[in-house]
């Protein structure tokens, strides 16, 4: 009876080990899988607001009456996007904090975009106002 007792306090002690191993990786993958889900929606987020940016650079140096279609990806916490002057702003709400991506035009903008998930397809248009219209099909 000894030695079945000394296999029951080794597996218990293993169980025991196992447990706090446990106990310590899961907060720790937990906090790896939400700094990569933040670090993915910023990266996301950016390359958005750089490429509409980009595209309205370049409708600006063709002059009026020209206008672009592309594809763009917005990610999940996007809250609003604001188009004006020279900025194009994706405000962000990641962990209840706010966040803000920005960049600079060339060009003098207007618009709006929607902030649902997914792709959108935008329009840039260059009008005879000299204004950048962004707007979505």
């Amino acid at each position: 009876m000894g030695k079945i007792e000394v296999k029951g306090q080794a597996a218990l002690e293993y169980l025991f080990v196992v447990g706090l191993i446990l106990l310590v990786l899961i907060p720790l993958f937990s906090l790896s899988y939400n700094r990569v889900n933040v670090s993915v929606t910023l990266s996301d987020a950016s390359t958005a607001a750089n490429l509409i940016a980009k595209t309205a650079d370049e409708v600006y140096f063709l002059g009026p009456g020209n206008r672009n279609t592309i594809d763009v990806y917005f990610p999940s916490s996007i809250d609003s996007v604001n188009i004006s002057g020279r900025e194009i702003i994706f405000y962000l709400n990641i962990f209840d904090e706010g966040a803000e991506i920005f960049q600079i035009s060339k060009a003098n903008l207007t618009g709006s975009l929607s902030n649902f998930k997914g792709t959108h397809i935008v329009v840039i248009e260059y009008l005879d106002s000299g204004m950048l219209n962004i707007t979505e099909k």
